[in-house]
This record gives structure tokens, sequence and C-alpha cells, in this order.
């Protein structure tokens, strides 16, 4: 490896960690992309009993998207290389010995400071490597700048190589790299708590020495807070906001009565698209942006899968979104490789990175619709004074509105009928 290389790698502890049963591979890391990605699995249950939908958790997954330069300086690095990139691509491959005596991948570990990780270290790849499935590996022989050639071989002079690695679940008696916080905002017990960046504080208070920065968050209203279930976790963070959008969606019956004709039916789903940028002027405010993004995956991150239903996250910025009970579906995490990080301590501190969320609010069912109309209507609401509504229909049940609200909507097109 070249001097350059090779003293850079060795200051700045950038050496990338593969590791499975019997072998590890330790490459340069250039980090040229990164990003971690969290997607939440929900199903959707209507209940009579209940005034909304109901949403369960199915499954959560998260992934590590990373691409990698490694420059040689001369042949005989570049075969040597070669050699360790082969390893590493047998490592990962499911052989047909793994195939036919493994039902579940073992898969390998890997490291890469606190970066990549499992949350509980940084040193050793045996302990603190994060468990995943290589699912998908480019290696890209770098054209531009050329190859060494000779003896009828050619050995690239840059390596760029990407990654795309699931993080496995935790297997009995170990935890999971990342668990939600339970219902009254504890840590839940399987958690590493300090995943992904391994920094083990709950909170990081620092004020932004950016003057600018702070007169515009403070003059316009400028934060957005997400809100955990129990009241007790949240996370304010300074909206620097970009493609922030609300799609509504509708579903209509269809009638055929010589002319298509349409009802309204439900709601279909509300839902949320937003990045939010996480810019960081030193070190300090690089590791509270940090600290945040790991609070924030626990926010919105399930407990249990086995858990009964989902728990919402509490959601507002200025007058866009009012406290509002949505349902994360997905998180991406993006670092700008070309900003760089502040390094010390073996760690490296983000100097910028971004945060893509899709989420959903809480659709009411029809149940909840005929309640209110009742309501609106002086029907059922406990509130009102005796004289305003009788007793029979205050003890008239929510299957029994649902019947008369049904029969309505028939004599609406029976109505639309005898008009044609």
């Amino acid at each position: 490896m070249s001097t350059y290389v090779k003293n850079y790698a060795d200051d700045h502890k950038a050496y990338i960690f593969f590791s499975d049963d019997t072998s590890t591979v330790k490459l340069p890391a250039f980090l040229s992309a990164f990003s971690i990605d969290m997607s939440i699995d929900r199903e959707k249950i209507s209940k009579l009993t209940n005034d909304y939908t109901v949403y369960r958790d199915k499954g959560v997954s998260y992934t590590y998207n990373f691409t990698i330069d490694i420059p040689f300086y001369n042949r005989q690095e570049a075969i040597d290389g070669h050699s360790k990139i082969q390893t590493l691509q047998n490592m990962i491959r499911p052989n047909s010995g793994r195939r036919t005596e493994e039902y579940v991948s073992k898969g390998i570990k890997i490291l890469f400071r606190n970066l990549i990780n499992n949350g509980t270290g940084i040193s050793s790849v045996a302990t603190h490597g994060v468990s995943v499935v290589l699912d998908s590996i480019n290696v890209e022989y770098n054209t531009d700048f050329g190859f060494f050639d000779g003896k009828k071989t050619f050995y690239s002079k840059l390596y760029t190589i990407s990654f795309s690695a699931k993080v496995i679940v935790s297997k009995a008696g170990k935890k999971d790299v990342c668990l939600g916080y339970n219902s009254d905002g504890s840590y839940h017990m399987d958690d590493t708590k300090w995943w992904p960046f391994q920094f083990d504080k709950e909170t990081y208070n620092y004020r932004s020495p950016n003057t600018y920065e702070s007169q515009y968050i403070s003059s316009h209203n400028a934060i957005m807070t997400f809100r955990h279930v129990s009241k007790k976790r949240s996370v304010t963070l300074n909206a620097f906001i970009d493609n922030f959008s609300k799609s509504n969606s509708y579903e209509f019956q269809k009638h055929n009565l010589g002319a298509d004709l349409f009802s309204p039916k439900e709601i279909k789903e509300i839902s949320y698209k937003f990045l939010v940028h996480f810019p960081a002027n030193n070190r300090k405010q690089a590791k509270q942006n940090m600290i945040m993004a790991q609070n924030l995956f626990r926010i919105f991150a399930p407990p249990k899968i086995s858990a009964g239903h989902s728990y919402a996250t509490s959601m507002s910025f200025a007058n866009l979104v009012k406290n509002e009970s949505v349902y994360v579906n997905s998180v991406s995490l993006k670092i700008d490789t070309n900003m760089g990080f502040f390094d010390q301590n073996k760690r490296y501190y983000i100097k910028y990175f971004s945060v893509d969320f899709t989420a959903e609010k809480g659709i009411k069912s029809e149940e909840a619709e005929i309640s209110e109309t009742s309501e609106e209507s002086g029907g059922s609401s406990v509130e009102e004074s005796p004289s305003s509504t009788s007793t029979s229909d205050n003890k008239r049940t929510n299957a029994q509105r649902k019947e008369d609200y049904k029969k309505t909507k028939q004599k609406k097109v029976s109505r639309i009928r005898i008009q044609r």
C-alpha cells in the first residue's frame, strides 16, 4: 500500500472490516456514499369497536448502502487488493454447502468505526461488528485511472465498491441493534441503546454558534418536533426542510345507472413526505445531530413485533402540521460525504447529513364518521343536555348507527334512480 494511503488510513483509522467464522478482510475505506435505511411494514385493521384504523407492526428492517474507493500505488498493491476483494466475494457468496445446510443465513460481520457497528462498541469486528447479509456488491474497475498491466494481466488502479447490507435480526440471547422505546418511554431490554453511531448518551444539548441560524430558527418558528407516545421522549430539530408534501387519496364507489355516478366511500390515505437537513458547524453540533438521529430511530421503530398494535408518533411543524398522530413508514439517513467529517477519538462526526421521511396519518374508520355525524346532529354526545336528545337514542350502539347510515345511503341512491 502506498505511503500516503497507508498513513491516511492509519492516522484516521479508515479501515473497514469484513469477517465470517473463518477469515477477516481489512480494506482501506475512502467513503464516497453512505446511507442507513429503516423500513417498517404495517397492516391496517379496521375494527367496529374502535373509531380509528388500527395499525399493526409486521416487521422492521435496517439496511446499509455505502460505497468505498480503494486506490493502489503500484502493481503489487493492486494484485494484493484484487486478492482481498476476491476473498470478500467468496466470503459472502452462498455456496452449495451453505444453500443445503443453512436454513437461515449466518451472514457476515462488518465494522467501520462508529458508522457501521452493532451499537455495543467500535474496536473489534468479532465483538462489535454488525451482522448483515450482503445481498448486493458491485465492483467497478475505474477505467479513468487505468490499470497496471503486464504479463497479459490487468489490475485496476482504483476500485469503487458499492454494498447493500441488510441487518440480521438478533438471535436468541442477543440484543437487537435498534428497538423502539417502550410505551413508558424506557429503553427496551433487548435494545443495544446506542446504534447506529455508538454515542452512549441519551441527550446532548449544544447551542449553535451560528448567529444567523439561531435568529432564523427563532424568528420563523422553524422547528419540527417528534414526540413518542409516552410523552417522555421527544426530538425537536431545526426545520431545514426540503421536498415537503402532503398527499390525500380517496376512494369512491361507482354506480352504473345509465351514467357513471360516484358516491364517497372513504379516505384511503393521508401521507407526508419530507426531507430534513442536519448541518453541523463544529464537532459538538455534529455529535448533537447524531444523538438526535439515534433517538429518532427509536421513537419511530416498534419496540417488539409481537406488540398488539403500532405506536403513533406525534408530529408538529408550525402551522403545517399541528400535533398530528402519524405512523412513520420509512426513514433514510444519508451522509453528504463531500462535506467530510470531524475526526477525533477514533470517531467520525458527520458534518452534514439529511433524513428523508415518509409518514402516514392515522385514518378514521367508517364507525368514527357515523359517530361524528350523530354528534353533529345532536344524537349521541354525552355532554349534551337531556332535553336535546332522548334516552333511547343515547342507548343506541355504534352498530345500530352504522345500519342506519347504510340505509340512508341506499335511500339516496334510490332517489337518484327515480329522478332519472
